[in-house]
């Protein structure tokens, strides 16, 4: 009989019905596979969508954290600016964008001594698993030294968005780098809210990954191309 492994990955992700170029509708239906992902996870929302997350992720280890949006972290760096009426129809929008890194650590610290080795950024509808779940099989790594502890583990956008370098869909973090990607990122996003505070784009969470990857390419190793693929490679090899 095998032994089943010791969690060594946290999947961190969120959800918050605000206005979006999707509907509220699309996302429940996603999520019905989305959020099937076979692995320990960490939920961070509201209480209105308490019930429909944890009745899609079923029997699966979920930890629900109400988390409402005028707490964001942030909310102290977003120019109320940034802002468009199709792409960015509302502010709190673009402060979930940016509000994902600020999750990741809030995972790893509620976590504690008992934090994971890796902690998993998922968009809660991700594009990969839209139209069919995840592979059934426990999403853990057979060998905990098989990435590096040292980088992030990311795919890029090209060809779908060939200005940017980084995808933001699915970001794999070790647990000991979070706090510096952390204090590197949030110093970034109030840089840009006071240098270009009436230019929208600088609220997507992907230019300022973009603009890490140039100023710290030793913290960034790439292992696909595409939105998602980075999990789709640690299913193919890594779990």
């Amino acid at each position: 009989m095998s032994i089943e492994r010791k969690n060594n990955v946290t999947i961190v992700t969120g959800y918050w019905p605000v206005p979006n170029k999707y509907k509220h509708y699309d996302y429940c239906k996603w999520f019905e596979n989305s959020l099937k992902i076979n692995q320990r996870m960490y939920f961070f929302g509201d209480s209105l969508t308490k019930d429909t997350i944890l009745s899609c992720r079923k029997e699966l280890e979920t930890i629900f954290v109400e988390h409402p949006i005028s707490n964001f972290y942030s909310g102290n760096f977003y120019s109320r600016f940034w802002i468009h009426p199709y792409h960015l129809p509302t502010t709190d929008l673009g402060k979930i964008w940016q509000e994902k890194m600020n999750l990741i650590k809030l995972a790893k610290d509620m976590d504690g001594d008992n934090a994971t080795e890796f902690y998993v950024w998922y968009d809660a509808a991700a594009l990969i698993f839209r139209n069919e779940p995840p592979p059934c099989i426990r999403f853990n790594l057979k060998d905990v030294n098989s990435l590096p502890h040292d980088k992030i583990i990311y795919s890029d956008p090209y060809p779908f968005d060939p200005k940017y370098s980084y995808a933001t869909t699915i970001h794999i973090i070790p647990k000991g780098l979070i706090n510096d990607i952390h204090t590197l990122y949030y110093r970034h996003l109030k840089k840009f809210a006071s240098s270009n505070p009436k230019e929208w784009q600088y609220a997507n969470d992907q230019l300022i990954f973009t603009e890490l990857v140039k100023k710290y390419p030793l913290l960034f190793y790439k292992i696909a191309t595409g939105y998602g693929e980075n999990i789709i490679q640690l299913y193919k090899i890594y779990v």
